[in-house]
């Protein structure tokens, strides 16, 4: 075959598939189809949620020190000293809470991409004419990475929606993201990950990934599910609080039934106001366990309390922190009953596997309470 035939077939083609690709994302905006039956198994919703966020948000944590502890990609940066007055500190330092709180931002919760398996056109004429595809990008100016539209000739003559790793691969050949790899890391591979994991470098691990991934990627999915599973078997929870990484490992384990470790570091941690935030967050992933009536009852008292007695400067610095508490005071007026909440949840809710565990961490709480009380009244 010659080369002009070669070029009139392929402008040909180019024209098909421009065509093609018109006429079925048109098609697609408007009618909702396969997505609207799994919109109830798609976390993200609930995981956007005002409530939600306010609760993952609380139960993160805000230490500064933490938050400012990891950077994935300045290196050897010196500190730097000045004098300043009282009031200057006091700005530098509502400055250094705005960049926490923006260093805190979680990444989204998502279902995985589902492979797509449409084709716009089938070319009989052409298949076999190539031992190579041909990937058309669209790089238009202006364009999140998610937004444009990539196809894909197959050599069989097809021609498809690109998958979403050939998606990514073919955005970064045009992308100014040096961090970001064309080919997924060996890292991010099952084996060597474990080995990572072993030396528990979580938040190079969550940070890398979600530099080297969509949220919706299967494999970011598979990589954060894999750590939040490791740092519950190693009960290391402590690792990812007050970082962007802690709330949605909160809502992986509500999500899927598995708050009892959680629960119980919690409470053996003296954090019993994040274990009513945490039952909290499962009663409304799962409305069926009726809790939510006592729990409101609980936290509604101790709002009208903090707001009574909050000072406008620390109020000034707590709306800057975007709903992120640093460790929160029980009201002694209302641990009897958040008590009882958590007990109720460990004989109706938790996992045999894990009520023992749990039941156990609440008895102990309660003991080390009672012998408190005892000490001050003895003092």
């Amino acid at each position: 075959m010659s080369c002009p035939n070669d070029l009139r077939i392929f402008q040909r083609l180019l024209r098909r598939t421009i065509c093609l690709h018109r006429n079925f994302s048109a098609g697609a905006s408007s009618s909702p189809g396969k997505s609207a039956s799994l919109h109830n198994k798609d976390p993200l919703p609930v995981f956007l949620q005002e409530r939600v966020q306010t609760i993952l948000k609380q139960m993160t944590g805000f230490d500064m020190a933490k938050v400012f502890s990891f950077n994935l990609t300045l290196k050897g940066k010196k500190p730097t000293f000045a004098l300043v007055t009282d009031e200057q500190l006091e700005e530098m330092h509502l400055k250094a809470i705005r960049k926490a709180v923006y260093k805190l931002q979680m990444p989204p919760v998502m279902k995985a991409d589902e492979p797509v398996e449409q084709v716009y056109g089938q070319d009989p004429e052409i298949a076999n004419l190539l031992d190579f595809k041909f990937v058309f990008t669209d790089i238009s100016i202006g364009l999140k990475d998610r937004d444009r539209h990539v196809t894909v000739r197959d050599t069989d003559g097809s021609l498809r929606p690109a998958t979403s790793d050939e998606k990514q691969r073919a955005c970064q050949m045009y992308s100014t993201n040096e961090v970001r790899k064309v080919i997924m890391p060996k890292m991010f591979e099952p084996d060597h990950l474990e080995n990572i994991l072993h030396e528990k470098n979580y938040i190079y691990l969550l940070e890398r990934a979600c530099i080297q991934f969509e949220p919706d990627s299967p494999d970011f999915i598979r990589v954060c599910n894999r750590v939040y599973n490791h740092v519950a078997e190693t009960q290391t929870f402590n690792a990812l609080r007050s970082t962007r990484f802690f709330g949605p490992m909160t809502f992986y384990f509500a999500w899927n039934n598995r708050i009892e470790s959680l629960l119980t570091d919690m409470i053996q941690n003296d954090l019993l106001e994040d274990a009513i935030d945490l039952i909290e967050l499962y009663q409304i992933i799962h409305p069926s366990v009726n809790m939510l009536e006592s729990i409101n009852m609980v936290t509604m008292e101790i709002d009208n309390v903090e707001q009574s007695e909050e000072a406008m400067k620390q109020l000034k610095k707590n709306k800057l922190m975007n709903g992120y508490c640093i460790k929160r005071e029980t009201d002694e007026n209302t641990i009897s009953e958040k008590l009882k909440i958590l007990m109720d949840f460990c004989k109706h809710h938790a996992s045999k596997e894990h009520a023992a565990e749990l039941e156990l961490s609440i008895q102990t709480y309660e003991d080390r309470l009672q012998s408190h009380q005892i000490t001050q009244q003895n003092a």
